[in-house]
């Protein structure tokens, strides 16, 4: 009767172990770690699980770096499994263990990232570096679209950026909107440098 009883809370865990939500968690606590501890904090601002207001909604972020190299904008994702897609496709298709799941293209819902932000902080798209970093074991049929990456190549991609895009007043305005635009955030900003 003892063996019934465990059962269903293992049925349980094993349900949120394999839900896409604990995936996706997965991924940005990875990324966060990355960033966290990748970037120079002298350099580089990091705040994690943005909410902001976007379109009569809401739209979410999971990474923000802010620099004076620009600001870039992460999401992050777990994809494991043989991957097709471009980016102007609506859609992808994910193939694993002969099964094949089509998803929102990452990079267009990245894009409307930037774009929310862009609106809330009236700052010029040009500022900002869109970034999809995909984890899981993958690989891309055909070629890897322009803003995706792996994540052993985020902090290389974030420190390849060496140009100036916005001087010390104007980052510190960028933290300062962000800050002021977020409507909940689920893991608290980090923040690295008060500029």
């Amino acid at each position: 009767m003892l063996h019934i009883a465990w059962i269903a809370p293992l049925l349980l865990l094993v349900a949120y172990l394999l839900s896409p939500r604990h995936r996706g968690e997965i991924a940005e606590r990875h990324v966060r770690r990355i960033l966290k501890q990748g970037l120079e904090p002298s350099r580089y601002t990091l705040l994690n699980g943005l909410r902001i207001p976007y379109g009569g909604g809401t739209i979410e972020i999971d990474h923000v770096v802010v620099s004076r190299y620009g600001i870039f904008v992460i999401d992050s994702v777990r994809l494991p499994g043989v991957i097709s897609g471009t980016e102007v496709q609506e859609r992808w298709k994910r193939r694993r263990f002969g099964r094949v799941l089509r998803f929102d293209n990452p990079v267009h819902r990245n894009r409307q990232q930037v774009e929310a932000l862009s609106k809330v902080l009236g700052i010029p798209q040009r500022i900002f570096h869109p970034l999809v970093v995909i984890c899981g074991e993958h690989e891309f049929k055909g070629a890897c679209p322009a803003n995706t990456v792996k994540p052993g190549q985020l902090t290389r991609r974030v420190r390849k950026k060496g140009q100036f895009l916005l001087e010390p007043p104007q980052v510190a305005a960028a933290l300062q909107g962000i800050q002021a635009a977020h409507l909940n955030t689920r893991d608290g900003f980090i923040r690295k440098k008060a500029w």
